[in-house]
């Protein structure tokens, strides 16, 4: 058994492969030759540095900007949104803004202790 599919015979097909291309022939295949020339040598992917501190700065980033849009709009200077004038957001805007805020300091000191830690 070759272990490639069988050429259907008696059809309009027979000698192609199964993707529609010429059947390979086995005889023409190139020699595995060991005279051949060797490829230079692949530098190695430098070493992977971990992202520390990211997702806290994104987080952080995230919660900054949707807390101080709340605000503008429960102070109602966002006008033509469903949360306009809505005097709740002026509180939980700022909440969240604040916690935004805390989430950035959190990824920063994440990142800068990280990077005193390869420098040691």
């Amino acid at each position: 058994m070759n272990g490639g599919p069988a050429p259907i015979t008696g059809s309009p097909h027979a000698g192609r492969a199964p993707w529609g291309g010429e059947a390979a022939d086995p005889a023409a295949a190139p020699s595995l030759d060991d005279s051949a020339p060797e490829s230079p040598p692949v530098d190695p992917a430098p070493e992977a540095v971990p992202l520390k501190g990211w997702a806290w700065l994104t987080g952080g980033m995230l919660c900054l900007v949707t807390g101080v849009l709340w605000t503008a709009q429960g102070l109602d200077l966002v006008t033509n949104s469903s949360m306009s004038g809505m005097r709740i957001f002026t509180v939980i805007g700022p909440l969240v803004a604040i916690a935004g805020l805390a989430l950035i300091v959190i990824g920063v000191r994440t990142r800068s202790k990280y990077k005193r830690s390869l420098s040691a």
